[in-house]
């Protein structure tokens, strides 16, 4: 039942970043700000007071949505059900080891969580593309809205990644009161991680109601 994997992944994840955030005092004394901070900071081990917590939440709630996304590539029939099962394998793996690995503890975090938003982006518009304009019959064309989203913030997020990138920008690397109150990438880094929660929840709800 991958409805239970989804509701469960999702769960874990709320409910990890929210306890991990509002525990969050800093190297500054500051409090955690999804404004300014980036999600890998819950996990640093030595900044974050609660970091093991949220590294378990993300490696269990990562199984979880591997799960799911895995369940729903089997609603699905032909190449489109092994592409969509590949990528539920890559995305749950990748997000397994940025749990793994904390940003403090290997610089393979950065490649790891690249991979991560880059297949997850690919999965969910992948997901959206077939729903909303093939002929399939599997799932309803109207939950191919629900992942726009996810897909958009996600773009915004990758593009000012790299924009940062070539400019020799790295926000993550400034101490918090050197950062402005409002960071685009954080903010969309975060907002991808909450529209990808509503995905879920939202299939995840269609799916137990289907059954």
């Amino acid at each position: 039942m991958a409805y239970i994997a989804g509701f469960a992944g999702a769960v874990i994840m709320i409910l990890g970043t929210l306890i991990t955030g509002l525990a969050y005092i800093g190297p500054e004394g500051e409090r955690y700000s999804p404004f300014n901070h980036y999600v890998s900071e819950l996990g640093h081990t030595e900044d974050s007071e609660l970091a093991t917590l949220f590294n378990i939440a993300l490696i269990l709630s990562s199984l979880c949505l591997g799960v799911f996304k895995f369940g729903v590539a089997l609603r699905f029939e032909g190449w489109f059900r092994r592409l969509l099962a590949v990528g539920a394998v890559v995305v749950g793996g990748f997000g397994l080891l940025v749990g793994v690995l904390p940003m403090n503890v290997s610089d393979a975090h950065f490649i790891v969580a690249a991979i991560f938003f880059i297949t997850d982006m690919f999965y969910v518009a992948a997901f959206s593309v077939y729903v909303g304009f093939t002929g399939q019959n599997a799932l309803p064309r109207w939950l191919a809205w629900a992942g726009i989203p996810m897909v958009l913030s996600s773009l915004v997020f990758l593009i000012t990644a790299l924009v940062d990138i070539a400019r020799g920008e790295n926000a993550m690397t400034q101490a918090a009161s050197a950062r402005a109150d409002f960071l685009l990438i954080t903010t969309t880094e975060w907002l991808v991680i909450i529209m990808l929660m509503v995905w879920v929840v939202i299939v995840s709800l269609h799916l137990r109601a289907s059954e």
